[in-house]
Protein backbone atom coordinates (compact mmCIF):
# COMPACT_ATOMS: atom_id res chain seq x y z
CA UNK A 1 0.00 0.00 0.00
CA UNK A 2 1.39 3.37 -1.02
CA UNK A 3 1.41 6.06 1.68
CA UNK A 4 0.99 9.57 0.33
CA UNK A 5 2.44 12.78 1.71
CA UNK A 6 -1.09 13.96 2.58
CA UNK A 7 -1.67 10.84 4.68
CA UNK A 8 1.59 11.36 6.55
CA UNK A 9 0.75 15.03 7.10
CA UNK A 10 -2.73 14.14 8.37
CA UNK A 11 -1.31 11.48 10.71
CA UNK A 12 1.25 13.88 12.20
CA UNK A 13 -1.34 16.64 12.70
CA UNK A 14 -3.72 14.19 14.35
CA UNK A 15 -0.97 12.89 16.65
CA UNK A 16 0.01 16.42 17.68
CA UNK A 17 -3.59 17.46 18.36
CA UNK A 18 -4.70 14.34 20.20
CA UNK A 19 -1.39 13.32 21.80
CA UNK A 20 -0.51 13.98 25.43
CA UNK A 21 2.06 16.50 26.67
CA UNK A 22 4.94 14.05 26.16
CA UNK A 23 4.05 13.61 22.48
CA UNK A 24 3.76 17.39 22.04
CA UNK A 25 7.17 17.97 23.62
CA UNK A 26 8.69 15.34 21.33
CA UNK A 27 7.13 17.00 18.27
CA UNK A 28 8.48 20.39 19.30
CA UNK A 29 12.01 19.06 19.85
CA UNK A 30 12.07 17.18 16.54
CA UNK A 31 10.44 20.08 14.68
CA UNK A 32 12.99 22.64 15.88
CA UNK A 33 15.86 20.26 15.09
CA UNK A 34 14.57 19.75 11.54
CA UNK A 35 14.01 23.49 11.06
CA UNK A 36 17.60 24.28 12.01
CA UNK A 37 18.88 21.52 9.70
CA UNK A 38 16.81 22.89 6.82
CA UNK A 39 18.29 26.35 7.44
CA UNK A 40 21.81 24.85 7.51
CA UNK A 41 21.16 23.03 4.21
CA UNK A 42 19.75 26.15 2.52
CA UNK A 43 22.72 28.24 3.59
CA UNK A 44 25.06 25.54 2.27
CA UNK A 45 23.22 25.44 -1.07
CA UNK A 46 23.34 29.22 -1.31
CA UNK A 47 27.06 29.08 -0.47
CA UNK A 48 26.71 31.38 2.52
CA UNK A 49 29.93 30.42 4.23
CA UNK A 50 29.33 32.61 7.29
CA UNK A 51 25.88 31.01 7.83
CA UNK A 52 24.16 34.22 9.05
CA UNK A 53 20.82 32.64 10.03
CA UNK A 54 22.35 29.70 11.87
CA UNK A 55 24.79 32.02 13.64
CA UNK A 56 21.87 34.21 14.68
CA UNK A 57 20.03 31.24 16.22
CA UNK A 58 23.17 30.02 17.95
CA UNK A 59 23.71 33.48 19.41
CA UNK A 60 20.17 34.04 20.64
CA UNK A 61 18.81 30.56 21.45
CA UNK A 62 21.75 28.74 23.07
CA UNK A 63 22.35 29.24 26.80
CA UNK A 64 25.53 31.30 27.32
CA UNK A 65 28.05 30.22 29.92
CA UNK A 66 28.89 33.77 31.01
CA UNK A 67 26.49 35.53 33.39
CA UNK A 68 27.19 38.87 31.68
CA UNK A 69 25.80 37.50 28.39
CA UNK A 70 22.87 35.78 30.07
CA UNK A 71 21.65 39.02 31.70
CA UNK A 72 20.50 40.48 28.36
CA UNK A 73 18.99 37.24 27.04
CA UNK A 74 17.42 35.41 30.01
CA UNK A 75 14.89 33.75 27.68
CA UNK A 76 17.66 31.33 26.67
CA UNK A 77 16.87 29.40 29.88
CA UNK A 78 13.78 28.20 27.99
CA UNK A 79 14.96 28.15 24.38
CA UNK A 80 18.12 26.08 25.00
CA UNK A 81 15.96 23.18 26.22
CA UNK A 82 14.66 22.59 22.67
CA UNK A 83 17.89 22.99 20.66
CA UNK A 84 19.97 19.97 19.67
CA UNK A 85 23.15 20.27 17.64
CA UNK A 86 23.32 16.66 16.47
CA UNK A 87 20.92 13.94 15.40
CA UNK A 88 22.08 11.45 18.04
CA UNK A 89 21.83 14.06 20.78
CA UNK A 90 18.25 14.75 19.75
CA UNK A 91 17.33 11.08 19.25
CA UNK A 92 18.61 9.90 22.66
CA UNK A 93 16.85 12.77 24.45
CA UNK A 94 13.57 12.14 22.62
CA UNK A 95 13.68 8.42 23.47
CA UNK A 96 14.36 9.13 27.15
CA UNK A 97 11.67 11.81 27.15
CA UNK A 98 9.16 9.29 25.83
CA UNK A 99 10.13 6.60 28.35
CA UNK A 100 10.33 8.69 31.52
CA UNK A 101 7.56 11.07 30.50
CA UNK A 102 5.09 8.24 29.89
CA UNK A 103 6.10 6.61 33.17
CA UNK A 104 5.50 9.84 35.06
CA UNK A 105 2.07 10.22 33.47
CA UNK A 106 1.12 6.69 34.52
CA UNK A 107 2.22 7.39 38.10
CA UNK A 108 1.28 11.02 38.77
CA UNK A 109 -0.74 12.16 35.77
CA UNK A 110 0.08 14.50 32.90
CA UNK A 111 0.08 17.69 35.01
CA UNK A 112 3.51 16.88 36.45
CA UNK A 113 5.39 16.46 33.16
CA UNK A 114 5.53 20.05 31.90
CA UNK A 115 6.54 21.60 35.25
CA UNK A 116 9.36 19.09 35.76
CA UNK A 117 10.55 19.46 32.15
CA UNK A 118 10.68 23.26 32.18
CA UNK A 119 11.70 23.85 35.80
CA UNK A 120 14.32 21.07 35.63
CA UNK A 121 15.80 22.66 32.51
CA UNK A 122 15.77 26.11 34.11
CA UNK A 123 17.40 24.81 37.31
CA UNK A 124 20.11 23.02 35.30
CA UNK A 125 20.82 26.17 33.31
CA UNK A 126 21.04 28.38 36.39
CA UNK A 127 23.44 25.94 38.10
CA UNK A 128 25.58 25.84 34.94
CA UNK A 129 25.89 29.64 34.76
CA UNK A 130 26.43 29.95 38.52
CA UNK A 131 29.24 27.38 38.66
CA UNK A 132 30.88 28.88 35.58
CA UNK A 133 30.81 32.32 37.21
CA UNK A 134 32.27 30.99 40.46
CA UNK A 135 34.99 29.18 38.50
CA UNK A 136 35.00 26.25 40.92
CA UNK A 137 36.47 23.90 38.31
CA UNK A 138 37.61 24.24 34.68
CA UNK A 139 34.72 24.67 32.23
CA UNK A 140 34.47 25.68 28.59
CA UNK A 141 33.10 29.12 27.76
CA UNK A 142 30.97 27.85 24.86
CA UNK A 143 27.16 28.08 25.12
CA UNK A 144 25.14 24.90 25.63
CA UNK A 145 21.90 23.46 24.31
CA UNK A 146 19.70 20.39 24.63
CA UNK A 147 16.91 18.95 26.73
CA UNK A 148 19.30 16.86 28.86
CA UNK A 149 18.63 18.69 32.15
CA UNK A 150 14.88 18.41 31.57
CA UNK A 151 15.14 14.69 30.75
CA UNK A 152 17.35 14.02 33.77
CA UNK A 153 14.78 15.80 35.93
CA UNK A 154 12.11 13.41 34.63
CA UNK A 155 14.41 10.47 35.35
CA UNK A 156 15.09 11.70 38.89
CA UNK A 157 11.37 12.18 39.53
CA UNK A 158 10.45 8.69 38.32
CA UNK A 159 13.37 7.12 40.22
CA UNK A 160 12.12 8.77 43.41
CA UNK A 161 8.56 7.56 42.84
CA UNK A 162 9.39 4.04 41.60
CA UNK A 163 12.94 3.27 42.78
CA UNK A 164 12.62 -0.52 42.38
CA UNK A 165 11.07 -0.44 38.90
CA UNK A 166 13.06 -2.83 36.65
CA UNK A 167 14.55 -1.39 33.46
CA UNK A 168 16.08 -3.46 30.64
CA UNK A 169 19.65 -2.19 30.52
CA UNK A 170 20.97 -2.51 26.94
CA UNK A 171 17.90 -4.72 26.40
CA UNK A 172 19.77 -7.57 28.14
CA UNK A 173 19.40 -7.54 31.91
CA UNK A 174 17.17 -5.83 34.44
CA UNK A 175 18.41 -2.91 36.53
CA UNK A 176 16.37 -1.16 39.18
CA UNK A 177 15.61 2.42 38.26
CA UNK A 178 17.28 3.81 41.39
CA UNK A 179 20.58 2.17 40.41
CA UNK A 180 20.26 3.40 36.83
CA UNK A 181 19.75 6.99 38.03
CA UNK A 182 22.63 6.61 40.49
CA UNK A 183 24.85 5.27 37.70
CA UNK A 184 24.04 8.30 35.51
CA UNK A 185 24.83 10.58 38.45
CA UNK A 186 28.21 8.93 39.12
CA UNK A 187 29.25 9.07 35.46
CA UNK A 188 28.37 12.76 35.26
CA UNK A 189 30.15 13.42 38.55
CA UNK A 190 33.32 11.93 37.04
CA UNK A 191 32.90 14.25 34.03
CA UNK A 192 33.36 17.30 36.26
CA UNK A 193 37.12 16.75 36.09
CA UNK A 194 37.08 17.06 32.30
CA UNK A 195 36.99 20.60 30.89
CA UNK A 196 34.81 19.50 27.97
CA UNK A 197 32.45 17.31 29.99
CA UNK A 198 32.14 19.53 33.06
CA UNK A 199 29.31 21.69 31.69
CA UNK A 200 27.07 18.83 30.47
CA UNK A 201 27.91 16.74 33.55
CA UNK A 202 26.92 19.58 35.86
CA UNK A 203 23.63 20.15 34.04
CA UNK A 204 22.76 16.44 34.14
CA UNK A 205 23.46 16.25 37.88
CA UNK A 206 21.38 19.36 38.51
CA UNK A 207 18.49 17.87 36.51
CA UNK A 208 18.49 14.59 38.46
CA UNK A 209 18.70 16.43 41.79
CA UNK A 210 15.84 18.73 40.82
CA UNK A 211 13.57 15.86 39.80
CA UNK A 212 14.17 14.04 43.09
CA UNK A 213 13.76 17.23 45.09
CA UNK A 214 10.55 18.25 43.35
CA UNK A 215 8.91 14.89 44.00
CA UNK A 216 10.05 15.00 47.62
CA UNK A 217 8.42 18.41 48.06
CA UNK A 218 5.30 17.07 46.40
CA UNK A 219 5.23 14.18 48.88
CA UNK A 220 5.10 16.65 51.80
CA UNK A 221 2.38 18.76 50.14
CA UNK A 222 4.71 21.52 48.89
CA UNK A 223 3.88 21.18 45.21
CA UNK A 224 5.74 23.27 42.62
CA UNK A 225 3.55 21.92 39.85
CA UNK A 226 0.34 23.70 40.90
CA UNK A 227 1.70 27.28 40.81
CA UNK A 228 3.55 26.50 37.57
CA UNK A 229 0.42 25.10 35.88
CA UNK A 230 -1.67 28.02 37.18
CA UNK A 231 0.84 30.48 35.71
CA UNK A 232 0.81 28.64 32.36
CA UNK A 233 -3.01 28.62 32.29
CA UNK A 234 -3.12 32.36 32.99
CA UNK A 235 -0.57 33.02 30.25
CA UNK A 236 -2.50 30.89 27.74
CA UNK A 237 -5.78 32.60 28.62
CA UNK A 238 -4.25 36.00 27.77
CA UNK A 239 -3.66 34.86 24.18
CA UNK A 240 -6.78 32.71 23.87
CA UNK A 241 -9.62 35.00 24.89
CA UNK A 242 -12.93 33.80 23.48
CA UNK A 243 -15.91 36.16 23.32
CA UNK A 244 -18.32 35.39 26.11
CA UNK A 245 -21.97 34.96 25.16
CA UNK A 246 -24.11 37.89 26.23
CA UNK A 247 -27.21 36.89 28.13
CA UNK A 248 -30.03 39.38 28.61
CA UNK A 249 -32.41 38.81 31.47
CA UNK A 250 -35.89 40.24 30.91
CA UNK A 251 -37.75 41.31 33.99
CA UNK A 252 -41.45 41.60 33.04
CA UNK A 253 -43.12 44.80 34.15
CA UNK A 254 -45.60 43.84 36.92
CA UNK A 255 -47.76 46.88 36.19
CA UNK A 256 -48.22 45.86 32.56
CA UNK A 257 -48.92 42.27 33.58
CA UNK A 258 -51.58 43.38 36.06
CA UNK A 259 -53.21 45.66 33.46
CA UNK A 260 -53.35 42.78 30.96
CA UNK A 261 -55.01 40.52 33.53
CA UNK A 262 -57.62 43.22 34.33
CA UNK A 263 -58.48 43.71 30.63
CA UNK A 264 -58.84 39.96 30.19
CA UNK A 265 -61.18 39.70 33.16
CA UNK A 266 -63.29 42.62 31.91
CA UNK A 267 -63.67 40.90 28.53
CA UNK A 268 -64.70 37.62 30.22
CA UNK A 269 -67.27 39.49 32.37
CA UNK A 270 -68.74 41.18 29.27
CA UNK A 271 -69.10 37.84 27.47
CA UNK A 272 -70.75 36.26 30.51
CA UNK A 273 -73.19 39.20 30.73
CA UNK A 274 -74.04 38.69 27.05
CA UNK A 275 -74.71 35.00 27.64
CA UNK A 276 -76.89 35.87 30.61
CA UNK A 277 -79.02 38.28 28.62
CA UNK A 278 -79.06 36.83 25.09
CA UNK A 279 -77.90 33.23 25.50
CA UNK A 280 -74.77 31.35 24.39
CA UNK A 281 -75.94 31.27 20.75
CA UNK A 282 -75.58 35.02 20.52
CA UNK A 283 -71.76 34.84 20.91
CA UNK A 284 -69.53 35.24 17.89
CA UNK A 285 -66.95 32.60 17.00
CA UNK A 286 -64.10 34.76 18.31
CA UNK A 287 -65.93 35.29 21.62
CA UNK A 288 -66.56 31.54 21.96
CA UNK A 289 -62.88 30.80 21.24
CA UNK A 290 -61.71 33.40 23.73
CA UNK A 291 -63.98 32.03 26.44
CA UNK A 292 -62.82 28.48 25.71
CA UNK A 293 -59.13 29.41 25.96
CA UNK A 294 -59.73 31.42 29.15
CA UNK A 295 -61.46 28.44 30.76
CA UNK A 296 -58.35 26.25 30.19
CA UNK A 297 -55.98 28.61 32.08
CA UNK A 298 -56.05 29.05 35.85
Amino acid sequence: MNITADQVNHFLKNQFRSGDIVVKLIFVNIGIYLLLKIITTLEWLLKLSNQPLLSFFNEWLFLPAKASEFLYKPFTLISYQFIHDSFWHMLVNVMLLFFFGKMLISIKGFKQVLPIYFLGGIFGGVVFILFHSLDLFPMMDSPISGASASIMALMGAVAFLRPDYPVKFFLVFDVKLKWLALGFAVLNLLNLGNIEGAGPGLIHLAGIAFGVGMMYLDSINMSLSKPFNNAVNMLVSLFNKKPQPRVTFVNPDPVKKQSSQENKQKKIDAILDKISSDGYASLSKSEKDFLFQASKKP
